[in-house]
């Protein structure tokens, strides 16, 4: 027994991939059944060999807009990232934003059954994914990332010559946008076809085409060329050595759908039943009756800068244990509450909420509040009156 590789052992993958798909060959009689049957051997070994951030399975893909794939026979998805819209044995309906790679499995593969899975690719390489954004997470240290769908044609036999499968490939390429063509091809223990990019007055290839998804995409001074490698029982390598270097740099990609995309449908408004407030203990309590008619919720301070110019109002709100400050100004919450001596502000904190600023609560009265603009008026820079 020789000694085993990481090839020997792909190698060794492909010959039982190719046993099984045999005796499905000579046992199934029913072509539908042995298409699907098929299929199971494909996703099994993915299923498999595969990074356990990804899983293969048969379905359907969905965008944000609601557009839809036809039936795809392998869809390899980040598992980690992605929800799943609809889950069966057979078919599960999942985001296209979290799709790395789909593929079309041929029993035999020739030149009717290649035009058909370019027509499947091609349905789902049509739907829009976002482009990389902050929420995006990148799989490695390097900057390259490719947010872009894998588009594959598995043909576990062929009865036509690499040659002419390319041939084919030509023509169909001419009928179809070249962003919407497959990426590889491959006929299990006879070879590869895929695209090699050249740079002019170089003759060997500086790689393999990535699958493009920017519209906006940098054009480079590259040739692309359909290649052919003959790799017979060694096809499996280079296939799964392709994929595995585009899942490498596939991103983690948080696919919730906007809002209203899930809430279409849902009622607009909520009737509200009762309000609770926390108090100092962090516990809710239920607000007190006053609370909804004090008049000193209406408690505002207007400030002017030393010209005049009014640039923010100061606003009480009444609270349990104290009360909290709303500031709509020009300058931040932060830079106005330094001219405010009260001990409790130097442990302030605040957040953000429709162009005004909140602070916590925090143990302040009303009279302490009216006080404030008499701590205003020995500065030469701000004024302030209560309204």
């Amino acid at each position: 027994m020789g000694r085993q590789t990481i090839s020997s052992l792909l190698s060794d993958a492909s010959k039982k991939l190719r046993t099984d798909f045999e005796y499905i060959r000579k046992t199934n009689p029913h072509a539908g059944e042995k298409g699907e049957e098929v299929q199971e051997i494909l996703k099994h070994f993915l299923n498999s060999h595969l990074p356990r951030r990804f899983s293969a399975s048969s379905g359907i893909i969905i965008d944000t807009c609601n557009n839809m794939s036809k039936q795809t026979d392998v869809i390899i998805y980040d598992n980690l990232s992605s929800p799943i819209y609809r889950s069966s044995e057979t078919t599960q309906i999942v985001p296209y934003d979290t799709v790395a790679s789909v593929i079309e499995v041929k029993s035999c593969l020739n030149g009717k059954e290649l035009g058909d899975a370019y027509e499947k690719i091609a349905s789902c390489k049509q739907l829009k994914k976002r482009p990389f954004s902050q929420l995006d997470q990148r799989p490695t240290g390097a900057r390259l990332t490719t947010v872009g769908t894998y588009g594959i044609i598995f043909g576990f036999a062929s009865d036509t010559k690499l040659e002419t499968l390319a041939e084919h490939m030509k023509e169909l390429n001419k009928e179809t946008e070249s962003r919407l063509w497959p990426d590889m091809v491959i006929v299990l223990d006879k070879g590869i076809i895929d695209y090699g990019i050249f740079f002019p007055g170089h003759k060997e290839a500086a790689g393999t085409l990535s699958p493009l998804c920017d519209e906006e995409f940098i054009v480079f001074p590259i040739y692309v060329s359909i290649l052919i490698h003959k790799d017979e029982s060694f096809s499996l390598n280079r296939f799964f050595c392709n994929l595995l270097s585009h899942l490498t740099f596939y991103p983690r990609r948080p696919s919730t759908p906007p809002f209203d995309v899930i809430l279409e449908g849902t009622q607009k408004m909520a009737v509200s039943v009762t309000g609770y407030q926390f108090n100092a203990k962090r516990q809710l309590k239920a607000v007190p009756p006053e609370m909804y008619t004090n008049p000193t919720a209406q408690l505002s301070m207007i400030v002017h800068d030393a010209t005049g110019a009014q640039i923010g109002i100061l606003d009480f709100i009444p609270w349990q244990d104290g009360a909290a400050l709303r500031w709509y100004g020009r300058i931040p919450l932060e830079e106005l509450i330094l001219h405010f001596p009260h001990r409790d502000l130097k442990d302030i904190k605040i957040i953000e909420h429709s162009g005004a600023q909140y602070s916590s609560v925090l143990d302040i009265s009303a009279d302490v509040f009216r006080s404030w603009p008499k701590n205003l008026s020995s500065s030469s820079l701000l004024k302030a009156v209560i309204r």
